[in-house]
């Protein structure tokens, strides 16, 4: 409903007031902040019990007798305000269809060859973080496949959904490749999150300050 609200609602100046017809706000409900208040909520909301927060929407009007009944529930009379949300559903439900696509990768190393997914968290059919080996059937030129090719998975190194829960104690990494070359990626797991990917790093352990062992990193090349 976050695409809803954001039409329904005046997030910039350049909007123009008098053709939004029904005006939105939203709220979130935390469990860490509202606790029993939200549980209870949901409760009664008829949802499962989770840790997710619950976003709750607000009508803001001068005459709330326009957009509530008379047993309390709330309706929306105006026929542009319907065709939004059914727009925004649609646009939701896209997102969230399993269907053929194309996928991007990042290339990483040079004698051996692997791929890093470019995952995407609001789309299902991207929503996966993956880690390949492969064989070209064509040679790299500098680094570039000139025209297309075959490619062998030999093998897939890890495959997983983005729906964890992220460690409280330390900042996971995947670290991948071969003992020539070694790379490394953060590992993803729920929106909100980021994206940190390098190539040829090397891993020294290093004798910190307080006496503990750290491990550095450091990269040739990366991205972020």
């Amino acid at each position: 409903m976050t695409r809803v609200v954001q039409k329904l609602s005046v997030e910039s100046h350049n909007v123009e007031p008098t053709h939004i017809p029904l005006y939105l706000t939203s709220t979130p409900f935390f469990h860490v902040l509202h606790g029993k208040c939200v549980a209870k909520f949901k409760e009664r909301l008829g949802l499962e019990e989770s840790e997710e927060p619950l976003m709750v929407l607000r009508n803001v009007v001068m005459r709330p007798l326009v957009t509530i009944s008379t047993n309390g529930n709330f309706k929306m009379k105006e026929e542009e305000s319907r065709t939004i949300v059914k727009k925004e559903v649609r646009v939701c439900q896209a997102r969230n269809s399993i269907t053929p696509n194309l996928h991007s990768f990042w290339a990483r190393g040079r004698d051996q060859i692997f791929l890093s997914y470019r995952p995407m968290f609001h789309i299902a059919k991207h929503r996966r973080q993956i880690f390949l080996a492969i064989c070209l059937a064509e040679l790299l030129d500098n680094g570039v496949v000139s025209r297309p090719t075959t490619i062998t998975i030999t093998p897939v190194l890890k495959n997983r959904p983005l729906d964890a829960t992220y460690p409280s104690c330390c900042m996971p990494f995947y670290l991948y490749g071969s003992p020539q070359e070694a790379h490394i990626d953060h590992v993803l797991v729920r929106s909100p999150d980021i994206v940190l990917s390098a190539d040829s790093v090397t891993l020294t352990l290093d004798d910190g300050n307080n006496g503990d062992d750290a491990v550095v990193l450091r990269s040739k090349r990366g991205q972020c």
